[in-house]
């Protein structure tokens, strides 16, 4: 006889694989059936299946607002004494110009679904 025990022997071994998956086999077709044959009890009503879509929408508004402000000083000769202090109004001199923009930026679901209708539901 060969070395080693019966259940190490490559026959043994193969045997049992196909054993296996015979019964792995057995056990997946006994499964199927049962649910094919398989019917609610008498009585219940089963729940029908609506499918719902949601369409999601995100606006989103971006406003900028820039201030530029340039005063102007008048230029002063060297052969000229200072100017005394007084009090003087800038207001004519100095430009103040203000810019706003706004954009307006639209999200949506690109991967919005739709299921078509169940026959003969109302």
């Amino acid at each position: 006889m060969a070395d080693g025990q019966w259940y190490e022997q490559p026959g043994a071994v193969f045997a049992a694989a196909v054993g296996g998956l015979v019964v792995v086999a057995v056990i997946v077709f006994a499964v199927v059936q049962t649910s094919r044959h398989s019917t609610a009890p008498s009585g219940t009503d089963l729940p029908t299946t609506t499918t719902t879509t949601t369409i999601t929408t995100r606006t989103t508004t971006t406003t900028t607002t820039t201030t530029t402000t340039a005063t102007t000083t008048p230029e002063t000769s060297s052969s000229e004494p200072p100017p005394a202090e007084t009090t003087r109004d800038t207001s004519a001199l100095t430009d103040t110009s203000t810019s706003t923009s706004t954009g307006t930026t639209t999200m949506s679901n690109p991967y919005s679904t739709t299921t078509p209708p169940i026959a003969g539901a109302s």
